[in-house]
């Protein structure tokens, strides 16, 4: 009607394009009144994640003039970007088709490959990418939850000691411990009370170079690096870890008998495979370290990370091996937590310049090391996740609406020549499950191929079939309900309201 009242086709497109421009703008300034409103409960979740864990780990969730600069640029550059191309098709339409009406300008040339169609599908197809993702995080930190550490999590109190901050020499420290140790045994409540070096899953952790004797190094190797920690006779019950060979540390392992040592299972395997490691011997540092005769094998358990491979893992024992920093760890009865303020009197009554620090329960330091990060992980991706499969059913939606709104008359004729509603139903769904088939095909290909790259930076399998099953399932009922909602719209028109104009 422009065109044919002498409105010029620059003047046409100007038009477009600022309307364009206007939802575009319109769009981002209510994204960030939405990001506004949501930033107190994206810092509330962060900081309820973040705050138990001892990593040194921050995210500044805020609006800036970063964020404001941001919005603006990807504004105005969707509404340039996907205002032009309908502009320029508007622009040349003809007249006689267009005066016509909806219909005749639609009707002849009605093709399902479409760039709105297009543009669906692909919405579609990254939903799909997003949730796998985000179902994949999810399902790694449920894993988690179920991986055994290879010693107890419940139960027990850690507290820090380091009598060296206090000019404690060797001899007064070792009695202080052991007068710590002895006096919180005797303690109602408690079963088992030991001493570490390194907490397990803990942000400290120790390594040493070792020659183990009768093992051939890889070429170009002369030494072997491997975690350890110090540990005394009681770290083994309080922690529950299991000797499965050999024995446990104990009065035997003194500063003057021969020097000995623990390895997990995977050291004995690795370093003396189709042997027992019990009685074998290794060397600190070089080959002119002192000597250590194996004692015992214990339990493989997760040293660093929770998610982490089959280590090597040396225990020394602290009778031989003197560290002024250690951690206590208290096996309770009941609840761990109550313990602190009886340890506490005790050792004051020790020692009361001897500063006490880091006293929480091991489960606390298990799921603030061990599981945060898998968790922010999972609820960042879930996010995504949904924010995606909102857009795919908007988008979608606002397809199927703007098509059946275009077929109005051509329903209406269809209903006053007697078609069922359920043919016009499906009339309408049947091209919105095309353009979800599409995407959910593409979707499904680009997350088999990309999944494998982020598995090993985000710590989950790189594919699931269960996930992507839930996936589509999950998009699949969503995107036909968004379907629905104008096909059933179309099925209660009226013929006399539709075919009024003709």
């Amino acid at each position: 009607m422009r065109l044919a009242l002498g409105a010029s086709r620059a003047r046409l497109i100007q038009q477009l394009l600022t309307e364009s421009l206007l939802l575009s703008v319109l769009g981002g300034a209510l994204g960030l009144v939405i990001a506004y409103w949501s930033l107190a409960g994206v810092s509330s979740l962060v900081r309820a994640i973040m705050s138990a864990t001892d990593m040194p780990l921050t995210l500044d969730v805020r609006l800036d003039a970063r964020a404001l600069a941001f919005t603006a640029v990807v504004s105005i550059a969707t509404g340039i970007l996907f205002g032009v191309t309908p502009a320029l098709f508007g622009a040349r339409v003809e007249l006689i088709h267009a005066l016509k009406g909806p219909d005749a300008t639609a009707g002849g040339r009605r093709r399902w490959f479409t760039f709105r169609n297009v543009l669906v599908s692909s919405q579609v197809a990254l939903a799909v990418v997003v949730l796998t993702v985000a179902g994949l995080a999810v399902r790694a930190f449920v894993d988690k939850q179920h991986v055994d550490p290879g010693f107890g999590v419940d139960h027990v109190l850690l507290i820090s000691f380091n009598p060296g901050l206090v000019r404690y020499d060797e001899p007064r420290a070792r009695a202080f411990y052991r007068a710590v140790i002895e006096r919180t045994k005797a303690l109602a409540g408690v079963s088992a009370a030991g001493l570490s070096q390194f907490i397990p899953l803990g942000v400290n952790n120790g390594s040493m170079s070792v020659i183990v004797d009768g093992y051939e190094m890889p070429p170009g190797q002369d030494r072997l690096s491997v975690r350890n920690s110090v540990v005394d006779d009681g770290y083994w019950r309080a922690m529950r870890t299991t000797v499965v060979r050999g024995r446990a540390f104990d009065d035997r392992d003194t500063q003057s008998s021969p020097a000995v040592a623990i390895v997990n299972e995977t050291m004995a395997g690795r370093y003396w495979p189709g042997q027992d490691a019990v009685g074998k011997t290794l060397r600190l540092r070089d080959r002119s370290g002192p000597v250590i005769q194996v004692v015992g094998i214990a339990r493989d358990g997760k040293y660093g990370e929770i998610a982490e491979a089959p280590q090597p893992f040396l225990f020394l024992p602290f009778s031989q091996r003197f560290r002024p920093m250690m951690t206590m760890m208290v096996l309770a009865k009941g609840d761990p937590a109550a313990l602190s303020a009886p340890i506490r009197a005790e050792v004051q009554a020790v020692g009361a310049s001897v500063p006490m620090f880091d006293i929480r329960t091991l489960e606390d330091v298990y799921q603030s090391r061990a599981m945060a990060p898998a968790r922010l992980t999972s609820a960042v991706m879930m996010a995504l996740g949904f924010l995606g499969m909102t857009l795919a059913v908007v988008g979608l939606y606002g397809v199927i609406a703007y098509l059946t709104g275009l077929r109005t008359r051509e329903i209406g004729l269809r209903i006053a020549l007697g078609a069922e509603r359920g043919r016009v139903i499906w009339l309408v769904l049947r091209q919105a499950i095309g353009v979800v088939c599409v995407g959910l095909l593409v979707g499904v290909g680009l997350a088999i191929l990309t999944t494998p790259a982020l598995a090993t930076p985000f710590d989950f399998r790189p594919r699931d079939a269960t996930v992507i099953f839930v996936v589509l399932v999950a998009l699949v009922g969503s995107t036909l309900v968004a379907a629905l909602v104008p096909a059933l719209r179309a099925a209660t028109i009226s013929p006399v309201t539709a075919l009024r104009d003709e």
